[in-house]
């Protein structure tokens, strides 16, 4: 990533907003967020002073959740989508699986298919209510991703193009610089998930907990 692809970069962006004149309300920028237990985290331990050396449990290594999270320049956002590491859904009492869509990949990480449902099944529809909302039927909408490899679904590419939606991707390897997501929402979000999982994680219990507990803590802290 070159000085003068990030220029070009906004150089077309400066552009669109000419021609189209997007209101913040039209303005979304998607992007995922892994989130984990498996991270490791230091821990305030006290202790006698002539005492031996104090050990600290280890989180265990389990599976991970993606975020998969979509916002607009003023703010209002589509349901959240969480990809989960399993095949089908799992039997989880948790509340705050209402919060999300879901889908089920056995690595947990987002592909070309559960993008393009999303984009279909839950962006799009979202997109249309929102110039039902603001009054602005013709109203072009911007969309901005990073070039992660699902962006080059040639049906959400048409999907886009025919809901009258621009779609711009970011300069490769440009998120921590391009990206508002990066930016804004996610680097406070990372931020407490790490305070908040690092005060469960030091209660030394998950060692006890079963993978539907394990996955319902996460799901929680998230």
């Amino acid at each position: 990533m070159g000085q003068q692809t990030i220029i070009d970069f906004f150089n077309e962006l400066k552009y669109l907003f000419e021609i189209n004149q997007y209101p913040a309300h039209s303005i979304f920028n998607l992007d995922e967020t892994f989130v984990s237990f498996d991270q490791h985290f230091k821990c305030k331990v006290i202790t006698e002073i002539h005492s031996k050396k104090p050990s600290v449990p280890i989180v265990p290594t389990f599976e991970h959740l993606t975020s998969v999270c979509c916002i607009s320049a003023n703010g209002e956002w589509p349901t959240p989508l969480l990809v989960l590491p399993l095949k089908t859904r799992p039997d989880l009492s948790c509340s705050s699986l209402n919060l999300f869509a879901l889908a089920y990949q056995s690595n947990g990480w987002i592909d070309t298919n559960i993008y393009e449902n999303y984009i279909q099944h839950i962006f799009i529809p979202f997109v249309q209510n929102s110039r039902i909302l603001h009054k602005c039927p013709n109203q072009r909408y911007l969309f901005l991703v990073d070039q992660h490899s699902t962006r080059n679904s040639e049906l959400v590419m048409k999907l886009l193009f025919d809901h009258n939606i621009d779609y711009v991707l970011l300069p490769a390897h440009s998120s921590t610089i391009c990206q508002p997501l990066d930016l804004t929402v996610f680097g406070v979000f990372k931020m407490l998930l790490t305070k908040r999982i690092q005060s469960m994680a030091c209660d030394g219990k998950f060692g006890e907990l079963s993978n539907t507990e394990k996955r319902v803590r996460l799901l929680d802290a998230a």
